[in-house]
């Protein structure tokens, strides 16, 4: 009796639909800088009998092929009414790379520290689009980030140069967007996604990634790696950032944006900003709360023309979980 019901309910469900929750595993959990873990989550799917019947399962390279960056999601704690917003660092539908920083406060971040890999399962609900990329609109994309904002930063760029590297292979006539990181840090112990970046760059940057840290506490005397500098972030370095006059050694691009007479190129130059309030305020103005109300643009970037900026809002919790009405190396991006 039990495989002519599971016939007349239709195939099982095997793959991922954005907007649902559902359950996935808790692989592995590492601190990589003070307060903040690196975590892997697996998606659990159903077991598999030789007498039900299942829907084809898509494979995971045709669903990237159709999702892109930035996307967010949501993780809820399954016994309390919880869940809170999170950028992961992949888009993979099956498998969770995340930056987790807990907050003393956060209740959802300190449940996320106290499960054990291997044993603990969460729900997660994948799918809300945060910013839209599209290929081949902007000549420079520059990533103002500040603490874990540079979690969105990440995802766009592993996303963006690994689909370009793989156009490019095909044609080498397709367009090229160069990206520019600048993340700001508390100090050195609090830099994060360093390494992870290097390794970006040197598998699919082709030139094209520029990745620089910013730190508020710097030691007189301490030296530095060439990626490394003193901070804050300053006007004078954003203006360089997004239009540099000369090529500069230490990571800068060396790509001119100033024509040899001296007048600057017509490059479209998108910056995003995330972090916290504070210092989106500082770097861009005041965000207006949700994402359709940005706020005008003020800060350090108020003076400078020829730009769009878009700001993002941090991680963020939401007080009451609502139910919907329905129910570690890097994975490698390919289109199809």
């Amino acid at each position: 009796m039990v495989p002519i019901l599971v016939l007349w309910d239709g195939p099982i469900k095997t793959n991922h639909i954005d907007g649902e929750y559902e359950a996935f595993d808790l692989i592995e959990r590492n601190e990589v800088a003070k307060g903040h873990s690196y975590i892997i989550l697996r998606r659990k799917k159903p077991e598999k009998y030789w007498w039900a019947w299942y829907e084809t399962e898509t494979p995971e390279p045709v669903s990237l092929a159709h999702r892109t960056p930035i996307m967010s999601l949501k993780i809820k704690n399954p016994s309390l009414q919880i869940q809170r917003s999170y950028t992961p660092l992949t888009l993979s539908p099956n498998e969770i790379h995340l930056l987790v920083k807990r907050y003393p406060d956060g209740e959802l971040s300190r449940f996320l520290h106290i499960l054990t890999p291997g044993l603990a399962t969460v729900w997660v609900n994948q799918g809300r689009q945060e910013w839209v990329y599209e290929e081949g609109e902007w000549d420079h994309v520059v990533f103002v980030a500040g603490g874990t904002g540079i979690t969105p930063a990440f995802q766009l760029c592993l996303t963006a140069l690994q689909r370009q590297k793989f156009r490019g292979e095909v044609d080498s006539r397709v367009k090229k967007t160069r990206f520019s990181v600048l993340a700001a840090a508390k100090d050195a112990g609090s830099v994060l996604l360093r390494d992870d970046f290097e390794a970006m760059r040197q598998s699919h940057g082709d030139g094209y990634l520029d990745v620089r840290y910013f730190l508020d506490n710097a030691p007189k005397g301490t030296k530095l790696p060439g990626d490394v500098h003193p901070g804050p972030i300053t006007e004078k370095i954003l203006q360089q950032t997004i239009r540099p006059t000369s090529s500069v050694g230490g990571g800068w691009f060396s790509k001119s944006s100033t024509s040899k007479a001296g007048k600057e190129t017509d490059e479209k130059v998108m910056v995003l900003v995330c972090g916290p309030d504070g210092f989106t305020r500082y770097i861009s103005g005041d965000h207006g709360g949700v994402t359709s109300k940005q706020g005008p643009k003020g800060g350090l970037l108020e003076k400078i023309e020829g730009i769009e900026v878009f700001k993002m809002l941090e991680s963020r919790d939401d007080d009451i979980f609502n139910p919907p009405k329905t129910r570690r190396g890097i994975p490698v991006m390919k289109v199809e």
